[in-house]
């Protein structure tokens, strides 16, 4: 039973290095660069191909602390403490995440779109603490302050800036709850009968 486990272990980790192994290669072991071109600029169709591989890690790794090393692995500018249940980022090298976020599942950072002929690619920033609820989808040239969240299936469009503290939902997003500092507890007074 043991040598059945460490084999099992020992495909999961090959087949890990090997996934990452073809994304770089496939970037020819460079840094993506934001660009504007046209569809049928060769640029694009080298990008168009790249970023049908890998999405995301494995599934089984949703959720788990090793998830975010494979992140920095495949290039993406990783904090600690961050918490990933799920999270999809085509374009890995041009995405920054801040420390102590939370990924939930479903959720996507996208930086690229094609919109009347035209191809742009442009990297996203995340702040730290954010949270980015579940399905929700960031496009390109976001930039999300520290402390702010993105609701649960929202879509945040391009060049889009969220403040600092901020919470944001809907389709497109927009801001649902003003910034605020810290709050102070509330004081309980007893019930009067």
């Amino acid at each position: 039973m043991a040598v059945l486990l460490a084999a099992l272990l020992g495909f999961a980790v090959l087949r890990i290095l090997l996934m990452m192994l073809w994304e770089w290669s496939a970037l020819g072991f460079r840094w993506l660069v934001p660009c504007f071109c046209s569809i049928y600029d060769r640029r694009f169709w080298r990008h168009e191909r790249y970023w049908k591989f890998l999405g995301a890690p494995p599934p089984a790794l949703n959720g788990m602390p090793f998830r975010p090393l494979m992140w920095r692995a495949l290039g993406v500018r990783m904090g600690r403490g961050v918490f990933d249940d799920g999270l999809a980022i085509p374009e890995k090298t041009i995405v920054s995440i801040g420390d102590g976020c939370i990924l939930n599942p479903g959720s996507i950072i996208q930086c690229h779109s094609m919109e009347d002929g035209a191809f742009e690619l442009e990297g996203v920033r995340v702040g730290d603490r954010v949270t980015l609820g579940v399905g929700a989808f960031v496009h390109y040239g976001v930039d999300i302050a520290d402390d702010a969240v993105l609701e649960a299936d929202s879509f945040l469009m391009k060049g889009s800036e969220v403040p600092a503290g901020s919470r944001y939902g809907g389709n497109p997003a927009h801001e649902v709850q003003a910034a605020t500092s810290r709050r102070e507890p509330v004081q309980r007074t007893a019930a009067s009968p």
